[in-house]
């Protein structure tokens, strides 16, 4: 340990003394390193250790189930929400899993809490859970209990509250257990309160992330007026003895036998079973930070090779130095570990630096994310990415150390004292060349790729979306069913709010639809009238209610036809639809679209 501490001493002293030389090599390192330190950070947060699972129970055996078909739309092929009536079959004859547990999504609106009525209402977004839901992911509440399953019938007006909610509403009551507050005209009262840092994983691939506010219970008895809706979001917990394979085995075998016994509603439906930690980042998201972990080890093996040069041409002017050393009686051992140390040295200053960079790098990226990119804003260095940057530094200080020690360890002594220093100098042009075409080859390969990324990106921005994104505002409503629970109520409100909103000053149109393009999906079934799908599958399409205006107003074209009237949307008898053109391409092609006959719903 002594000798090593000499080493490291006399390294410092001898880059002391050159001063140019030992900046360069750290400011090549520390942009390598630190972009590796960065993006490690980030797959660390998101992919290895993810903060979305803090405090759940092994979190590496629970699965989320969806039903499958392919003939439905590539977004909903492998990760169709299950139907109630699904989640108590696999629920019944399932035996892979300890337990199955169900939510379903909402939104809601506040109207009061308690005795502070006062306040505002306020649309948040929340869920109804099945009693076993949190038990099953190891999450206990701060405050309060869990549901029981007594309260799982249709009108147990209970709910837990999230900690946002908690502080936000309702000013972190000590004694909020047993109030009540109004909710969708109806009245609930708290019974539990979540930990804070609670986050449930995203769905549909790490395509939604979904962050209720408040929770009350899911009704999944038989009966219901939602058994065939494709709603609900289904978490298993693998049994500690099964594979994830033969739990997927399994749910093969219940899901041929649903369609056996029920070709009707199941013919062509399968079950996927998909880990929650493969569920919450998505492929396109695990693939993109894979492929910048890539780029940024081609940045460090860049820098490595720079310094790397720049030691050989300093060990060009030490090989007499070195020569007279070995000739002294020092040993090529000896010399090759301080040449090694001095190496690591050099790393690890580019290391320490790197860092200060990777700090400043994260915080950069926490703030550009978009709000709802998970595990995004909790970029931090942590005891792993540190391991990982000392790793880094340790290899980086080896590799581009070696080719001066390889130098040093070969040296004649004699040859090396009786040479002109112009012979010494051409007798290592050869390894430096090497190393120049190495970061040549490395900085095209970079180039091309950081071009395709800006050609690729020119083009997604450039893309023509259908519709007119500026001067676009949107409001999102969620009215109480206790107060609009009859259809004529609901056109009555629709009225009355797009004859105010298209009053206001500077408006020039209002629609109202049930889903937005590229936010909203909602796909039903269809028929057509002379047409029978083949076996398995099922017509689909994704669909919305909208008023009249609508497509004026979105600034949509219409290539044929005409939209709709004011009498057609308002009234619930004459049904008419406006198509897009793949939906005619797919089911009239070569054929007029208009007056064709589809039916949908009732």
């Amino acid at each position: 340990m002594e000798k090593l501490w000499q080493d490291l001493k006399y390294a410092a002293r001898g880059l002391r003394t050159n001063t140019g030389f030992a900046a360069a090599a750290i400011f090549a390192l520390a942009l390598g390193i630190g972009a590796n330190t960065a993006v490690f950070s980030v797959i660390n947060a998101v992919l290895l250790n993810p903060l979305a699972f803090q405090g759940y129970r092994d979190p590496g055996r629970l699965v989320v189930l969806y039903e499958k078909n392919p003939s439905l739309s590539l977004f909903f092929a492998n990760t169709m929400p299950p139907r109630v009536r699904t989640f108590r079959a696999w629920k019944k004859e399932s035996h892979s899993f300890v337990d199955l547990a169900a939510w379903q999504d909402a939104t809601i609106t506040l109207s009061d809490v308690s005795d502070r009525s006062a306040l505002r209402p306020e649309q948040v977004e929340a869920g109804r859970a099945t009693s076993n839901f949190f038990p099953l992911l190891g999450i206990q509440t701060r405050l309060g209990r869990n549901f029981t399953p007594g309260e799982m019938d249709a009108g147990s007006n209970v709910a837990i509250l999230s900690d946002a909610l908690y502080r936000s509403r309702f000013a972190s009551d000590p004694k909020i257990l047993g109030k009540t507050f109004l909710a969708n005209g109806h009245r609930y009262e708290v019974v539990g309160v979540l930990p804070a840092g609670f986050e449930l994983p995203a769905v549909w691939g790490g395509f939604d992330h979904k962050a209720p506010k408040l929770w009350s219970p899911l009704n999944v008895n038989p009966g219901g007026d939602q058994e065939n809706a494709f709603s609900l979001f289904v978490f298993g917990r693998l049994r500690p003895d099964v594979p994830l394979t033969q739990a997927r085995a399994e749910m093969e075998v219940i899901g041929r036998r649903l369609a056996n016994d029920d070709s009707k509603d199941y013919a062509g439906f399968g079950i996927n079973v998909v880990t929650v930690a493969d569920e919450n980042v998505g492929p396109d998201l695990r693939r993109a930070l894979f492929v910048l972990q890539i780029a940024v080890l081609f940045v460090l093996l860049i820098a490595c090779a720079n310094v790397g040069n720049l030691l050989l041409t300093r060990a060009v002017a030490r090989d007499k130095e070195i020569a007279v050393r070995i000739a002294l009686g020092a040993g090529r051992w000896r010399l090759l570990r301080q040449l090694i140390a001095e190496s690591l040295l050099l790393s690890f200053a580019g290391g320490f630096a790197g860092l200060l960079l990777a700090v400043g790098a994260l915080r950069i990226i926490s703030k550009l994310a978009p709000q709802d990119a998970q595990g995004f804003h909790e970029l931090r260095i942590d005891g792993p990415v540190l391991l990982f940057t000392v790793a880094v530094c340790f290899a980086a200080g080896i590799l581009f150390g070696l080719a001066p020690a390889s130098r040093a360890w070969k040296s004649n002594v004699n040859e090396t004292l009786s040479r002109s220093a112009r012979s010494v100098a051409g007798s290592s042009s050869r390894l430096r060349n090497t190393l120049a075409v190495v970061e040549i080859a490395l900085s095209l390969v970079l180039l091309i790729g950081a071009g395709l990324t800006i050609r690729s990106l020119a083009l997604l921005m450039g893309t023509d979306l259908g519709f007119k994104r500026d001067h676009l505002l949107v409001m999102h409503l969620s009215l109480p069913p206790a107060k609009y629970a009859t259809p004529a109520q609901l056109v009555s409100f629709n009225d009355r709010l797009l004859q105010a909103a298209r009053t206001v000053s500077g408006v020039q149109s209002a629609a109202l639809t049930t889903a937005l393009p590229m936010r909203s999906v909602q796909e039903s079934s269809f028929d057509l009238p002379g047409r029978t799908p083949k076996p398995g599958q099922v017509f689909t399409s994704d669909w919305a209610m909208t008023s009249d205006r609508y497509f004026e107003t979105m600034g949509e074209k219409v290539l044929q036809g005409r939209t709709f009237t004011t009498d057609e949307a308002a009234s619930q008898e004459l049904a008419v639809a406006v198509v897009n053109q793949s939906f005619a391409h797919m089911y009239w092609p070569g054929e007029d679209p208009l007056e064709k006959v589809f039916q949908f719903g009732p």
